[in-house]
């Protein structure tokens, strides 16, 4: 309960989703390093040089990156769940840019996964009842 106002249905969802889309980004990473050794495979056969170095490196960013997404969910999240409305606004943003990093590596299933978990937390976090929730708990701070 934020402000002693209890919450919304929708602000539980949108809050178990944005935690869903870190946690997914995270065991995603793990899955990746699973498959370091086909990716190093992969660009061995492209004659990439050094593959080594790069499926290391391609790997590095892309856990940075998804790890970095994932504080900022967990982080915005918890302070939308206290009834902070800036934290919606932050997660909004957080969003765009994860999906525009994630369509950017072409369509493929892990994209379409964040997608549609992006998407059901963006809806329920500006849900009406969601509004109205953190204007009743602005108005009583």
């Amino acid at each position: 309960m934020a402000a002693g106002i209890p919450h919304p249905a929708s602000i539980r969802v949108a809050v178990g989703l944005w935690l869903a889309t870190a946690t997914f980004g995270v065991l995603n990473t793990i899955f990746y390093w699973t498959q370091y050794d086909t990716v190093r495979d992969a660009l061995i056969r492209e004659k990439v040089p050094e593959a080594e170095k790069v499926a290391t490196t391609l790997l590095t960013f892309h856990s940075t990156t998804m790890v970095f997404f994932g504080i900022l969910y967990v982080a915005f999240g918890l302070l939308l769940r206290q009834g902070r409305n800036w934290a919606r606004v932050a997660l909004t943003v957080t969003a765009v840019l994860h999906l525009i990093f994630t369509l950017r590596q072409g369509l493929t299933a892990e994209g379409l996964l964040i997608a549609v978990l992006l998407a059901g937390a963006l809806l329920t976090s500006w849900w009406r009842t969601s509004t109205d929730w953190l204007l009743a708990v602005k108005t009583a701070r």
